[in-house]
């Protein structure tokens, strides 16, 4: 089965879902890093050359990395 047919499939009653949106139970390191980098640019308005770490967390230390002309706002 495709992927997109597996998101497709209908929830039902009898389906559980769980959020792991901490990384306790599965890796979300990239998709974290995804979400900031979509977010950055988004924000930005341009495609930065973000590069992901597979050893390292992104979070908020790294974007003044990533952007440093960009303000607390």
């Amino acid at each position: 089965m495709k992927e997109t047919e597996k998101v497709t499939q209908n929830i039902t009653t009898d389906i559980i879902l769980f959020f792991d949106m901490d990384g306790t139970l599965i890796d979300t390191d990239l998709a974290n890093f995804l979400s900031y980098k979509k977010a950055i640019n988004s924000v930005t308005k341009s495609d930065n050359n973000l590069t992901y770490n597979p050893d390292k967390r992104f979070n908020r230390s790294n974007l003044k990395n990533a952007g440093p002309n960009g303000t607390e706002s």
